[in-house]
């Protein structure tokens, strides 16, 4: 299991009937120091990755 910040949301263009009642989110992955405190630093690039969530996070919430 990874911990990360929710950045954002992603929008699918096509409805897909299997992902109903969820959403896409963009996660920000933390390192152990981040969880421990220290302030969070953009990645480079290409970094962070993309969650299906059906419990409900949202932008800023730690996932």
């Amino acid at each position: 299991m990874r911990l990360g910040q929710v950045i954002g949301r992603i929008t699918l263009s096509v409805y897909e009937p299997t992902f109903q009642g969820g959403r896409f989110l963009v996660v920000l992955p933390l390192s152990r120091k981040q969880i421990e405190g220290e302030p969070l630093k953009p990645l480079a690039q290409g970094n962070s990755l993309v969650v299906y969530d059906n419990l409900g996070a949202g932008a800023g919430k730690y996932y």
